[in-house]
C-alpha cells in the first residue's frame, strides 16, 4: 500500500447471518516483540483516583499489547481503554480510559480484573462522537440498563458467556476459520463494510479473534440480512489508504486520523512497525445507532 508500512490484500468474503468476514493479509515484516496475555499486568486506580486514567504496572519480562476498547472490571468503576497500547516490560505508567459503569464510583477494591474482552463498535465509537457523555448515552441504549449500576462490562461478560454457549450448542452459525498467514479481517454488516482490523502477525489476530467476534455480535440487533459485496470492502481499503499514509511520521505511537471524515483510523506502532490498525466507517448504521 503506497505511502504506508503495510500492503493490504483482501480475500473473498465469508457471510455469516448479517455479517460478512473478509480475510486480510499484510506484509508488515518484523518479529513480534510483545505478548497479548494480560495476566502479568496490574491495573488499579491512580493514587489520587481519576476517572479518565488507570495505573498500569507491568512487572514482567515482556511487553504487553492492550487493544483499544479493552474492558477493565472493578476498581471504583468499570472502564474501557481509549487507545491501543504497548505496556513496556518492567514499567509503571497510566492508561487513558472512559467510564463504562454509570451508577458507581467508589468501593474498597482499587484493582481491576480483565481478560481479552472489548467494547462493541457502537460503544467504542461513542468517545470520538461526543466524549464521555456520548459513551454513557450509548450504554443507556444497551442491555446494561438492566445492571444494578448500569455496568456495560458486566453485561458484556454475560453476553460473552451466552455467545460461547450458543456456539457450543451450534445455535449460532460458525465463525469462519482463520486462513494461513491471515493477520486481519474486514467486517461488513448489513451489506456495507463497518470495520477493518489488522494486527502485526497472524498469532495476534488469532488471540483476539473471539473477542472481536463477540464485540461485533453484540451490535447486530436488527441489521439487514445482506451480504457485503467485495467491491465495497475494497473501496473502503482504498479510501483509508491516504489516512494511513498521514500517520507514517506521527510522533505518538497511537495515532488517530480522519475523525472529522467518514473513516476513523487508529494505528499503533512499536519499534517503527505497525502493531494494530483499526478503521471504522463512522456513517455505518450500526455505529450511528447500534444496529
Amino acid at each position: 500500500m503506497k505511502g504506508t508500512t503495510m500492503q493490504i490484500h483482501i480475500g473473498q468474503g465469508f457471510p455469516v447471518a448479517p455479517v460478512t468476514f473478509f480475510p486480510v493479509w499484510t506484509h508488515s515484516g518484523g518479529r513480534r516483540r510483545f505478548t497479548t496475555s494480560l495476566d502479568q499486568l496490574r491495573i488499579a486506580e491512580m493514587p489520587e483516583a481519576q476517572a479518565p486514567y488507570l495505573l498500569v504496572e507491568n512487572p514482567g519480562k515482556r511487553n504487553v499489547f492492550v487493544a483499544e476498547g479493552q474492558l477493565f472490571e472493578g476498581g471504583f468503576q468499570d472502564r474501557m481503554a481509549l487507545r491501543s497500547s504497548i505496556i513496556p516490560a518492567r514499567s509503571v505508567g497510566e492508561i487513558a480510559v472512559a467510564c463504562v459503569e454509570v451508577g458507581r464510583w467508589g468501593g474498597e477494591a482499587r484493582e481491576h480484573t480483565m481478560e481479552i474482552r472489548r467494547a462493541s463498535e457502537f460503544v467504542r465509537a461513542g468517545w470520538g462522537a461526543g466524549g464521555q457523555a456520548e459513551v454513557w448515552d450509548r450504554i443507556s441504549r444497551t442491555d446494561a440498563v438492566g445492571s444494578a449500576t448500569t455496568s456495560y462490562a458486566e453485561v458484556r461478560r454475560d453476553i460473552a458467556r451466552q455467545w460461547a454457549f450458543d456456539r457450543s450448542m451450534m445455535t449460532l452459525p460458525p465463525w469462519p476459520p482463520l486462513l494461513p498467514g491471515q493477520s486481519g479481517v474486514l467486517i461488513g454488516v448489513g451489506g456495507y463494510p463497518m470495520r477493518l482490523e489488522i494486527f502485526s502477525d497472524p498469532a495476534t489476530l488469532r488471540e483476539h479473534y473471539t473477542a472481536l467476534g463477540e464485540s461485533i455480535w453484540v451490535d447486530l440487533h436488527d441489521a439487514p440480512m445482506e451480504v457485503t459485496p467485495g467491491r465495497r470492502a475494497r473501496r473502503m481499503v482504498r479510501r483509508i489508504e491516504p489516512l494511513l499514509a498521514e500517520q507514517d511520521d506521527h510522533p505518538d505511537p497511537w495515532s488517530i486520523t480522519g475523525a472529522d471524515s467518514r473513516y476513523d483510523v487508529g494505528r499503533l506502532k512499536h519499534g517503527g512497525l505497525p502493531v494494530h490498525i483499526r478503521a471504522s466507517d463512522r456513517s455505518h448504521p450500526v455505529i450511528r445507532a447500534g444496529g
